[in-house]
């Protein structure tokens, strides 16, 4: 089960919650062939957003349901539709714009007031 966090606008979608589903690939097109987590597919980008460098790296231990527990991530959501009517089912995430949420909140400091100590003149040849 997915729950929006923060929809990022007014937070009338936060609590939302849905089913999402995150599939495994077989290797061959009558499903003879070996389950994998394919890169270029949705279970691929969770993957990659839950374990960077999981496809490059085999060092790297194959992804779990213990490593989604309480995991957070920024993505788009978008209509499930039906494919033959186009009516609305439900939600699903947009797998192509997932991504990890940043580590560091970048703060910018900036001086209020005071005396500022540059020496303007060091400006003075700038071509704008």
């Amino acid at each position: 089960m997915v729950e929006v966090v923060d929809d990022g606008e007014d937070g009338s979608n936060n609590g939302t919650k849905f089913f999402e589903s995150f599939k495994y690939k077989n290797t061959q097109k009558d499903k003879s062939g070996e389950w994998i987590n394919k890169d270029n597919s949705k279970l691929g980008m969770l993957t990659q957003v839950v374990k960077p460098n999981y496809f490059e790296d085999d060092s790297i231990p194959d992804l779990t349901a213990k490593d989604l527990e309480g995991f957070e991530f920024i993505c788009q959501i978008k209509p499930k539709r039906n494919p033959d009517t186009g009516k609305v089912l439900g939600s699903i995430i947009d797998w192509e714009s997932m991504r990890p949420v940043p580590s560091k909140l970048v703060t910018l400091a900036t001086q209020v007031g005071g005396e500022d100590d540059t020496d303007e003149s060091e400006f003075d040849d700038l071509p704008f």
